[in-house]
């Protein structure tokens, strides 16, 4: 792996996600089943071979894109180096680089909180006309066990010839663990970013951890928000938080929205899921609803919700061992960083009634490839009585148990 991947940083992630004994409270109870239902249809694919891009670790975080010119631009976090890169496809098959190697879009700068990883996993076109990249930015002052973590913004006012960083949008709050004996995978990270179905504001989900006082260690994913007209820059941004947005981007609390599915833990290392977290959210047009697939130590697993706040319990998607199942061997195959899209869709964040997932793959425990699969996504039927001819048996069978209920209680007092 390169230097300053998220891999081995998101392993200690997924590791302080999971919470203490006895902290499980009533977020976890009373969840709905989703209301969606997702399934695969056909074969994973291959998106890209090496040799189109000359990177590795593809990709090491969601991907995102944007439509235009004739063809579909699409940036990606990579393993190599902690850099992004941007790639171009025309059918959602097949990924190439219009130069090769495929050039570094981001890349980390020493000395600073993106000395070490830099991952665009969002790139939107603002109102004012301006491309605007969120990405995920690490520093790792005691080398890749230990890292801070934030989401940050570029802006391009060339069409993404070159980047402008703004700084830090949303951060965690304070850290006080600041030696390299206390020091853990702290702070915000591994996001997804939609633009709600108004058009008003994009919306980030995201993990966030430190075994801190303010950590309250249930994991999953929290929300923030920023209104698209003030540009996505640092300062514009608040957190859900008990009800309200009324916590800055910067150093606020945050309420846990989306939750580990159920079984949340078990002794079964394969059924214990642990922590919910590496998501795609998306708002499904068609079903007017907002979907997120997201990891958890079991594989993938996909939840619904009308607001992006009050999610559904879990279904799952794919079972299968991730980067950071627990008992996986070094060399055993594993799966990470889902990403749902629409290939119709104008740009990344929203789904439809079919789409593909795409993600990482690899089948030796090392370097991963990026790997997609067609699916479906179909709208649960709610259950509602028999009609017709059933109807006259769900009577029946009714009355016949009442009857039944009433004969019991004569004889008993007889």
């Amino acid at each position: 792996m390169g230097r300053g991947n998220g891999l081995v940083a998101a392993l200690l992630a997924a590791i302080s996600l999971v919470p203490a004994a006895g902290t499980l409270a009533s977020p976890f109870d009373d969840r709905p089943e989703p209301s969606l239902t997702i399934e695969f249809v056909g074969k994973p694919f291959k998106a890209f071979e090496f040799d189109d891009v000359q990177r590795y670790g593809l990709p090491d975080g969601a991907i995102t894109f944007l439509k235009g010119g004739g063809h579909t631009r699409v940036w990606m976090p990579t393993g190599d180096g902690g850099n992004s890169i941007e790639v171009v496809t025309d059918d959602f098959r097949h990924f190439r680089a219009t130069t090769t190697p495929a050039p570094w879009v981001l890349s980390p700068i020493p000395g600073t909180f993106e000395s070490d990883y830099t991952g665009i996993s969002k790139v939107v076109r603002l109102p004012s006309g301006r491309l605007a990249a969120m990405y995920q930015a690490e520093t790792h002052p005691c080398g890749p066990k230990s890292a801070g973590v934030s989401i940050a913004l570029a802006t391009s006012d060339d069409n993404g010839t070159t980047w402008d960083r703004q700084g830090q949008i949303i951060t965690s709050p304070v850290i006080t663990r600041t030696t390299c004996d206390e020091m853990v995978f702290h702070g915000v990270w591994s996001f997804a970013a939609t633009v709600e179905p108004t058009g008003e504001y994009m919306y980030a989900w995201f993990s966030q951890g430190g075994d801190e006082e303010w950590d309250d260690h249930y994991g999953g994913l929290r929300i923030a928000r920023a209104p698209l007209s003030g540009d996505l820059m640092p300062g514009t941004w608040t957190k859900y938080y008990n009800g309200a947005w009324d916590q800055p981007g910067l150093g606020g609390l945050t309420s846990p929205t989306l939750l580990t599915p159920t079984p949340v833990f078990s002794n079964d290392s394969s059924l214990s899921n642990d922590f919910a977290g590496i998501p795609s959210v998306t708002w499904n047009t068609a079903f007017n609803r907002y979907v997120a697939v997201f990891t958890t130590m079991t594989g993938f697993w996909y939840a619904t919700s009308p607001d992006g706040i009050n999610w559904s319990d879990g279904n799952q998607l794919l079972k299968h061992k991730v980067l950071v199942t627990v008992g996986r061997e070094p060399d055993e195959a594993w799966i990470y960083y889902p990403t749902l899209i629409n290939p119709e869709a104008s740009s990344d964040g929203y789904s439809s009634t079919s789409g593909i997932l795409y993600y990482t793959y690899t089948p030796t425990g090392f370097e991963h490839e990026m790997m997609g699969r067609r699916v479906r996504i179909r709208e649960v039927p709610e259950v509602l009585p028999p009609t017709g001819m059933n109807t006259e048996w769900f009577l029946v069978a009714i009355t016949s148990l009442i009857c039944f209920g009433v004969f019991a209680v004569r004889k008993t007092r007889i």
